[in-house]
């Protein structure tokens, strides 16, 4: 059946606004910043593998980069620019697609790790 095609599971984050104050009277628009708590745990998805992550030397360290798709039961709570966690990779989701109706969603994923990603 199609639900056995996802065989992994990811955390989403939904993004929440925070003030930044980094005083001597300079005002800075709010952060988009993620929660310590998932707003949904444990979704059912399938990881599509790309080949597309590169290393690349940045100051201070190097980052891993790249991006990945990422399908989603049809209904699942998902919004650009939320966070989703999956093989302990941090991503940022792109435009959610509806897929063949009303049959699955797809969402490109894009992974920006810092040093951990790297080593």
């Amino acid at each position: 059946m199609f639900e056995d095609f996802f065989n992994h599971k990811c955390d989403i984050y939904h993004p929440v606004k925070s003030e930044t104050n980094i005083k001597y009277g300079i005002k800075v628009e709010p952060v988009e910043m993620r929660k310590d708590i998932p707003d949904l745990e444990n979704v059912p998805c399938h990881f599509y593998i790309n080949p597309s992550l590169s290393i690349k030397q940045k100051e201070p360290y190097a980052t891993v980069e790249g991006e990945c798709k990422l399908a989603l039961p049809y209904g699942t709570d998902i919004r650009e620019n939320d966070f989703v966690k999956g093989y302990d990779h941090m991503f940022r989701a792109g435009i959610p697609k509806v897929v063949h109706g009303n049959h699955h969603i797809v969402v490109t994923m894009h992974s920006e790790d810092g040093i951990k990603g790297a080593v």
